[in-house]
């Protein structure tokens, strides 16, 4: 359990930087070609891992592991949800600021939560339960950002918000098809296809517009490679391997934690301004976290 919780603070902590760096990058590349980048460059990379890997041996141990028609689904939908995660993530970053993003697209923890909950029928008590409400709050404060709802209609910044909102939901089935596929394989034999497959999904993207936003760097699209082996590479790989053993639930509350790390990169980084509402939005949606992974749930028996 301590190899996989810190597996997951990693991947927590990677993930927590790259937003500011993708907002850089955006200043010079397109969404759908940053997103297609990051994707194709993770595929390459983990792809060849994946060839160069021994299976892990088939035994009875390992009664969840799907039959190859139902591993292909479970696939295709974790490809499509990282593929159009990263398209809209990236088009919220251009619209929103860092921290309001960052906080926004962990809608997607609800999805694993509820996996985890209704599915697998992970234990929810009453801490858990208050800790992820928290979250919604946290969540609510920084989209509504004390406008009136006209004016919150009209902003760019709401547009920005939803759009991260969209973006983490995708990113939680994706999480989930890695849940449900991980039984008894590797854990690059599952991120490695889910790679490909979003590199396809945000490939349309990147062929609906030009490529470059300003002026070619060759700086930027190192940071831009750099993002796909490390964020989308290492990170996946990461928090995938530490599935095995984390629950579902715990899983979604602790990559809650981001966003803060995200927040306090871009205010010192990019001197990105924190609102009050940002301010207290952000911290809540953190205490939730904490909340819900002291509450940990008992392993059910038989699961």
């Amino acid at each position: 359990m301590v190899r996989a919780l810190a597996f997951l603070l990693l991947a927590v902590l990677i993930w927590g930087v790259q937003p500011v760096v993708i907002k850089l990058v955006l200043a010079f590349f397109s969404i759908g070609f940053a997103a297609f980048v990051r994707s194709a460059v993770a595929a390459l990379l983990f792809g060849m891992v994946a060839l160069l890997s021994r299976p892990p041996p088939t035994s009875a141990a390992s009664p969840s592991r799907l039959s190859r028609g139902r591993l292909a689904l479970w696939l295709v939908i974790g490809g499509t949800g990282m593929g159009l995660g990263n398209v809209l993530w990236n088009a919220s970053l251009t619209r929103t600021t860092v921290g309001a993003s960052s906080v926004l697209q962990i809608s997607g923890n609800a999805v694993i939560a509820l996996y985890g909950i209704l599915i697998l029928h992970e234990r929810c008590n009453a801490l858990r339960s208050a800790g992820l409400l928290a979250s919604l709050g946290g969540m609510f404060i920084v989209s509504w950002n004390g406008q009136g709802l006209a004016a919150l209609a009209a902003s760019q910044y709401f547009q920005g918000n939803m759009l991260a909102i969209a973006s983490g939901v995708a990113w939680g089935l994706c999480a989930v098809a890695q849940k449900v596929s991980v039984p008894g394989r590797s854990s690059v034999s599952v991120v490695a296809p889910i790679f490909a497959i979003s590199a396809l999904a945000s490939g349309g993207a990147a062929l609906s517009g030009p490529v470059l936003a300003a002026d070619f760097s060759a700086a930027a699209l190192v940071a831009l490679v750099l993002t796909g082996l490390l964020g989308m590479g290492l990170g996946n790989v990461l928090f995938t391997e530490s599935m095995r053993t984390v629950t579902a639930s715990v899983a979604a509350a602790s990559l809650a934690a981001c966003p803060l790390l995200s927040l306090v990169c871009a205010t010192l980084l990019l001197h990105e301004p924190a609102t009050a509402y940002l301010l207290v939005g952000a911290p809540l949606t953190c205490a939730g976290v904490v909340a819900a992974i002291l509450s940990e749930p008992a392993a059910v028996p038989g699961r």
